[in-house]
């Protein structure tokens, strides 16, 4: 059943014999949009110039890995780098490495994963290719683009790919792996085509008579849109549109629908992204900077942190992220990947000037979800990050009553086609710019921001909260001064009946004039400004349902 849209007559009474305030509601130009398309790519080309840390500044030793270094050098110079990020756990592991140092890989070079998966959020599995310790800097240095860590294999070979005895479909020569490194997500020649990833009813079990495949909704491959549940799985064979995959774990096979050949003649570049966190902490992240690198193609987080402590993520460029199954438990269906995730308390969790694109859940988040009781998430900052394609880019929440965010600020972010692409992926369409306290009446928010931010094009609502601030409200988020460019059959929010208590039932709030002026008089985005257009904003869009919220 669709959620309840917020009615005239409830804003109205809301208002306690108020006016509606005025508001800046215009319609969108050719000339508006090409502004905020050219405004986040000189971003973005700002992020991707930014200079490195200055070994300089490093008051501990600096200690260089390069891929035609030498595991027997020293790593203390670029002449004398470490060849792998063996060396550097290694290092870190026996005390080498020490609080105050930093790690400075080189441009142009990558890394991939290959060391079992255990802390931090990931204890079922998957590879991880750099692990970070508390007290140490990790950057770039030399020239060129930033240093890339990937957990993924590279399947563009044509030689790669077999004929199978299902007609239209082929399978990876290669090993895929088991469900600990689940391929979670294809990409080809970087989103030119989006595959869709065929989820059976049991993941472990998957060829059952009478079971259908799971429903993941309209999808679409840029190509086609269709459904992709509720139809029988019990073959490879029945895969019935091309760019669909499965990854079969007993035969530790991937294959690949694709009725005009061999895939790997009619692509570049096709990766198989698989489960594993790319960058983990251990259990504690302490006094941690992560700055200029890039993080791509992996099936589960991009970087991940525990009980974050005065961490910063900035520089860095974070794409390709998720799609794997979160578990390998019997049924278990729930795929995750965010681009950065805390998981825990945090005090001090800073991320900013970082592009995000391409994440199969959230972009930045700090999140907890378990039986710890009462918990602080406090001095938190999402700033001046550029971010696309997933499905909620900004988010804070838990599941339960009685935690606290205080001191959090987001601002001046660039959030882009929520919803859209491979941020669509997710069974319920409800791509939104942030979940911030959605799930939780009893969560409260001191002294939290939410600024200067430009929301542009979304699929379903812009924010999915019960939180946000409004005159008679005891605390919540503040929103204000931001720029939304929005469909005008889009909600501004999925909140609550009664938003001012946070009781009640979710409701959607329409992203018209009246229902903005109403929440305009009562403190939410007083100063902001609104631009909309009208009709589908790609031709797979409402009319064959492949981005509509139910």
């Amino acid at each position: 059943m669709a959620d309840p849209i917020m009615s005239a007559e409830e804003l109205r009474a809301m208002l306690n014999g108020r006016e509606p305030a005025a508001i800046r509601y215009i319609p969108a130009t050719e000339e508006v949009k090409r502004h905020f398309e050219e405004a986040a790519d000189a971003r973005a080309r700002t992020i991707r110039q930014a200079p490195s840390v200055d070994p300089a500044s490093i008051a501990g030793t600096c200690y260089y890995v390069a891929a035609s270094g030498d595991d027997d050098a020293d790593g203390r110079s670029p002449a004398t780098a470490w060849r792998t990020t063996g060396r550097l756990h290694r290092a870190q592991d026996d005390g080498t490495v020490r609080e105050g140092d930093g790690i400075f890989f080189r441009r142009g070079d990558a890394w991939d994963a290959q060391f079992p998966g255990g802390f931090a959020g990931d204890m079922l599995g998957g590879e991880y290719a750099l692990r970070l310790k508390c007290g140490v800097t990790y950057s770039a240095y030399g020239e060129g683009p930033k240093p890339l860590f990937r957990n993924c294999l590279d399947a563009s070979d044509p030689s790669l790919w077999e004929e199978t005895e299902y007609p239209g479909v082929w399978a990876y020569r290669g090993d895929a792996g088991d469900r600990s490194n689940d391929v979670g997500n294809v990409i080809i020649d970087d989103g030119a085509v989006y595959p869709i990833k065929v989820v059976p009813y049991d993941p472990n079990h998957p060829y059952l008579e009478g079971k259908m495949r799971e429903d993941d909704g309209i999808v679409t491959t840029k190509r086609e849109v269709f459904h992709a549940g509720g139809v029988p799985f019990t073959c490879p064979g029945d895969m019935a549109h091309d760019l669909e995959f499965f990854h079969d774990y007993d035969a530790r096979r991937l294959y690949l629908r694709w009725s005009a050949g061999n895939p790997g003649d009619s692509f570049g570049t096709i990766l198989l992204a698989r489960r594993g966190n790319i960058i983990r902490s251990d259990w504690e992240s302490r006094d941690i900077l992560v700055d200029s690198l890039a993080v791509c193609y992996g099936g589960s987080h991009g970087i991940n942190t525990t009980n974050a402590q005065n961490v910063e993520i900035r520089n860095c460029e974070i794409t390709w992220i998720g799609g794997s199954f979160q578990e390998r438990t019997d049924c278990n269906r729930t795929r995750y990947g965010n681009a950065v995730e805390n998981w825990g308390v945090c005090d001090g969790f800073s991320i900013h000037d970082c592009i995000v694109r391409q994440c199969y859940d959230a972009g930045l988040t700090s999140q907890f979800a378990g039986s710890c009781g009462e918990g602080v998430m406090r001095n938190i900052s999402f700033c001046r990050n550029v971010m696309s394609c997933s499905n909620s880019p900004l988010e804070l929440w838990h599941p339960d009553d009685g935690w606290h965010i205080e001191d959090c600020r987001m601002h001046g972010n660039i959030c882009m086609y929520s919803g859209y692409h491979f941020g669509q992926q997710r069974p319920c369409k409800n791509g939104s710019f942030g979940c911030l306290g959605a799930r939780s009446r009893g969560q409260t928010f001191v002294n939290t921001t939410l600024k200067g931010n430009f929301f542009l094009y979304v699929s379903a609502f812009a924010h999915y909260t019960r939180s946000l601030f409004m005159d008679g409200m005891e605390c919540g988020i503040a929103a204000d001064e931001n720029t939304y460019l929005l469909g005008t059959d889009r909600f501004l929010m999925k909140g609550c009946s009664d938003p001012i208590g946070k009781q009640g039932d979710p409701r959607l709030y329409r992203y018209d004039r009246e229902t903005l002026s109403a929440l305009a008089a009562m403190g939410v985005e007083p100063h902001s400004t609104f631009y909309y257009y009208e009709g589908p904003l790609y031709p797979e869009d409402e009319a064959q349902g492949a981005y509509r919220y139910v």
